[in-house]
């Protein structure tokens, strides 16, 4: 298991235009969505221009819970709000990362090795890369962000591979 994502209050996304499966689907489309994960393999270390495609879809669905993975990575879309992550340190870190890709956000986090506190990051300027889970021995085990701005948090699943030689 990967990270355990749940945002918490009434949150359902960044409220951004555009068209989202939440806005065309029933009650129990969208409940199911957010419910669920869908996860995409090979999402991430390819292409540059995939990778921010991929990227793009994760906004453009933001009701839905998706999960974008690579050899060495993944990422998911935190929406507006407080959010609390449980990271399963077996398979993820000490690596993390939090990225704006549409525009500014102010974001406080807790359960990192360099916490944010009410810090603006944006991207082309300060974005919160590089950063580290803390080990349970010294946290709750959790990560909690709260942010005005959806965002991607990347953590490092290097772990996961099998071994150096053989791959996945």
């Amino acid at each position: 298991q990967l990270s355990a994502t749940q945002p918490i209050g009434g949150g359902s996304g960044s409220g951004g235009g555009g068209s989202s499966v939440g806005d065309q689907g029933s009650g129990f489309e969208r409940r199911w969505l957010r419910q669920h994960r869908i996860f995409v393999a090979g999402a991430l270390g390819g292409r540059l221009d995939h990778e921010m495609s991929n990227m793009s879809a994760m906004h453009e669905f933001d009701e839905t819970n998706i999960v974008l993975l690579g050899r060495t990575s993944m990422a998911v879309l935190i929406p507006p709000g407080t959010t609390v992550i449980r990271p399963d340190l077996r398979a993820e870190g000490p690596s993390c990362g939090l990225v704006p890709l549409t525009g500014p956000a102010r974001v406080t986090t807790s359960g990192l090795k360099w916490n944010l506190d009410g810090d603006e990051i944006t991207f082309g300027r300060f974005i919160s890369t590089s950063n580290e889970l803390l080990p349970v021995e010294v946290s709750s085990g959790e990560v909690v962000i709260t942010t005005d701005r959806a965002l991607v948090w990347t953590t490092d699943i290097s772990k996961l591979r099998l071994d150096q030689a053989g791959g996945w």
